[in-house]
């Protein structure tokens, strides 16, 4: 059985550029870690990691936010290796991938290539570990309309989407930043697994789908052994400084929160950037 306890939930957020993943990253820590803005473009250039302990149960999250890779890079073979890193920060495992999407934006099918292309990266078994967040849900307020009108009025291709991946789905108003939504989304995070037949996306099932890949002649071309070598040694000395200065921070974290009965949170700040 899945252990909250000791094995916490590892999150890993993904979206266009300016949908709102690190205001979203941020709700979920419950005090503004990541650099976040209202923007149109990617604000986040790093992949950054955030280890917080939830304070109202002591469940551990490990939080990714991503940059916005599939604006970055037009190659979908650099765009793999990059969420391989994603996994490895993840602590090679993904159990939420929350894929943020903007309710101040009209939902068009570019919007919907986003969901392809993950399922393209990581493979049909994903599905299992997405959850659909849409942010801006202040937007909604504003104009007194609930999420099932908002959806009952939305293109096919939405309400088609939202259908296949179980209708796991939430929403969030990133403006209000409190204890209270913080808790509703790790609620939902948590019946997820502890509920249904669930198990983690793992570097294994990543290597399995490339394997898959591999044998249909999708991709492993001389360019894509070129790009992979190149991305392998651009990360690796960073990967190696990273673990040594995570357990250093890991270390005066725990002696802090030991010596301090009112800290509410242990954060540990890892990043990596492009």
């Amino acid at each position: 059985m899945y252990n909250l306890k000791y094995q916490g939930i590892h999150i890993v957020l993904a979206g266009r550029g300016g949908c709102g993943k690190s205001a979203t990253a941020n709700t979920l820590c419950g005090r503004n870690y990541f650099k976040s803005k209202c923007s149109t473009f990617p604000v986040t250039k790093c992949f950054e990691r955030k280890i917080v302990l939830n304070a109202a149960d002591h469940t551990q999250l490990v939080i990714v936010d991503s940059p916005a890779l599939f604006d970055i890079y037009n190659d979908e073979n650099i765009v793999s290796k990059e969420l391989a890193l994603c996994l490895d920060l993840a602590y090679s495992k993904i159990d939420i991938l929350l894929v943020v999407v903007p309710l101040n934006d009209r939902f068009t099918s570019k919007d919907k290539e986003l969901f392809e292309q993950i399922e393209s990266v990581f493979g049909n078994c994903i599905r299992k570990n997405i959850v659909v967040c849409f942010s801006h849900e202040d937007e909604l307020n504003k104009k007194n309309v609930n999420m099932n009108s908002y959806l009952e009025s939305s293109p096919t291709v939405l309400v088609d989407l939202i259908k296949r991946y179980d209708n796991r789905y939430l929403t969030i108003d990133n403006t209000q930043n409190s204890d209270q939504q913080r808790q509703n989304m790790i609620g939902i995070f948590m019946k997820l697994i502890r509920e249904f037949e669930y198990c983690s996306y793992t570097m294994k099932d990543l290597i399995k789908w490339k394997q898959q890949l591999q044998k249909k002649n999708f991709i492993m071309d001389k360019q894509f052994e070129d790009d992979e070598r190149s991305i392998e040694r651009k990360y690796e000395p960073i990967i190696d400084d990273l673990k040594k200065e995570e357990k250093k921070q890991r270390t005066t974290a725990i002696k802090e929160q030991n010596n301090s009965q009112n800290r509410n949170l242990m954060v540990i700040n890892i990043k990596v950037c492009n």
